[in-house]
């Protein structure tokens, strides 16, 4: 995966999904409750939706969630109502649904962070 998206739909190793807003935060329900932004440290390594090695953006899911008072169980059931998913939905219906919609499968992928110096002026 060579190139993130903002917007695109992130899936931690313990099958947690939240939004992709920036290289340190994370959109996400981290337990139950209402959607909140985290650290990507907090939400930990993970893989993107991703077709030709770029993120899939669903940015206007995302917008939703950044709205919304909705209380969510956990992030998955977040993601499943934001794109019209079933409440029965489960890991596959995901992977089915982001396949054939946008053509996106699940791809690992790294943050990397620069370290902010005297010489650095913005992060890369």
């Amino acid at each position: 995966m060579n190139k993130m998206r903002f917007g695109a739909i992130l899936v931690s190793m313990d099958w947690h999904v939240g939004f992709y807003l920036s290289r340190r935060v994370v959109l996400t329900v981290p337990h139950t409750g209402v959607v909140r932004a985290i650290s990507y440290d907090e939400f930990g390594r993970c893989k993107v939706f991703a077709r030709n090695g770029v993120a899939v953006s669903c940015f206007y899911a995302m917008m939703q969630a950044i709205v919304t008072e909705t209380q969510y169980r956990n992030s998955f059931a977040m993601i499943c109502s934001l794109l019209h998913l079933s409440e029965n939905a489960d890991t596959e219906d995901l992977c089915d649904y982001m396949e054939q919609k946008h053509g996106a499968v699940l791809e690992n992928f790294e943050i990397k962070m620069i370290q902010e110096g005297s010489d650095t002026q913005t992060n890369q």
